[in-house]
């Protein structure tokens, strides 16, 4: 494992630094991803990590990035990055005026218990009501690519690859990073949806344990 310089823990805190200040959160995994690429290979990881998730969100809008990026996650365990996308996809949904969906973040850990295709079958079930119809289909899509039951046939199909690639390549990193995680977006500057979502979801939660 590669030791840290100057130059290289100088630039982990500036990126620090300035996304909490731009993006609401901090990225908590930005050391281990010097030490495991070095400086170079870890500036080609800023840079394709952002032109992926740019694409991503161009084609589907913020809310559905964040949750094809937290299956992704899931599917490559990584509980870190699954819980803080989940949590900024959450976020958008209530935000909409959809309210909470049953996809509990903190249900997470339970998620990486089990095997992929129970994954699948609990986003189905969760994810069934109309204003989710066509990201779920898309989840569909990226479990099949990912798995291998399907081979990319459309532009579309290769982002959805680019995807999981990038997360498989993120989350070397980031697994080594405990949830839970702040919302990985710039939803996170919202402080008041925040707080107003974390009443309501733990008002469900109580319900639940009733």
């Amino acid at each position: 494992m590669r030791r840290l310089g100057p130059l290289a823990r100088a630039l982990a805190y500036a990126l620090r630094k300035t996304s909490s200040l731009v993006e609401g959160y901090e990225v908590t995994f930005l050391e281990e991803a010097l030490r495991s690429f070095g400086l170079r290979g870890f500036l080609r990881w800023m840079r394709v990590s952002t032109r992926v998730w740019r694409e991503l969100v161009q084609r589907y809008g913020e809310r559905d990035a964040h949750l094809l990026a937290a299956c992704a996650s899931l599917w490559n365990g990584c509980a870190y990055c699954a819980y803080g996308h989940l949590l900024a996809f959450n976020l958008h949904v209530f935000e909409e005026g959809h309210g909470l969906v049953g996809l509990d973040e903190a249900e997470v850990g339970s998620l990486m218990a089990r095997t992929d295709p129970e994954v699948l079958a609990v986003l189905q079930r969760e994810l069934a009501a109309p204003p989710f119809a066509a990201v779920l289909a898309r989840v569909q899509r990226q479990y099949a690519l990912q798995s291998g039951m399907a081979g990319a046939q459309s532009e579309e199909d290769l982002l959805l690859r680019r995807a999981g690639g990038l997360y498989a390549w993120v989350n070397e990193c980031s697994i080594t990073v405990e949830p839970p995680a702040p919302p990985l977006g710039r939803i996170a500057l919202k402080r008041p949806l925040r707080q107003h979502y974390a009443q309501a979801r733990a008002r469900r939660r109580s319900e639940g344990a009733q």
